[in-house]
């Protein structure tokens, strides 16, 4: 975590060089350590938004994959549909075909019988 630079101590004189350079060492020290630990937390701030953008990424494409499997059920419903329903007219059109030739025979026989 960053450091807070400590205030001043009252009552003493000016630094020597070797305290200046002391200060300057930990401040450089300290800095260092801040900076890795802004970069460590930006690494994971980064990191943490690519794991969101990637199962954000995965949900959207189950959510894709289930409506294109929808769409080709209910294509697929459609078409049993059209197919059933296409047997059925040819089924009613078969009896239809068959109603008129027993009828068209009975009349015949009507015909041949007077």
């Amino acid at each position: 975590p960053p450091a807070v630079a400590a205030p001043p101590v009252k009552g003493k004189g000016k630094k020597s060089a070797r305290e200046k350079r002391e200060a300057l060492k930990e401040a450089r020290k300290q800095r260092t350590t801040d900076e890795k630990w802004a970069k460590r937390v930006a690494e994971r701030q980064a990191a943490e938004k690519l794991e969101a953008d990637r199962k954000a990424a995965d949900v959207e494409t189950a959510r894709q994959i289930a409506a294109a499997d929808a769409a080709r059920k209910s294509e697929e419903l459609e078409a049993q549909r059209q197919a059933v329903q296409v047997v059925q007219e040819r089924r009613a059109a078969a009896r239809r075909a068959e109603a008129d030739r027993l009828a068209e025979e009975a009349s015949e026989r009507e015909a041949d019988a007077l």
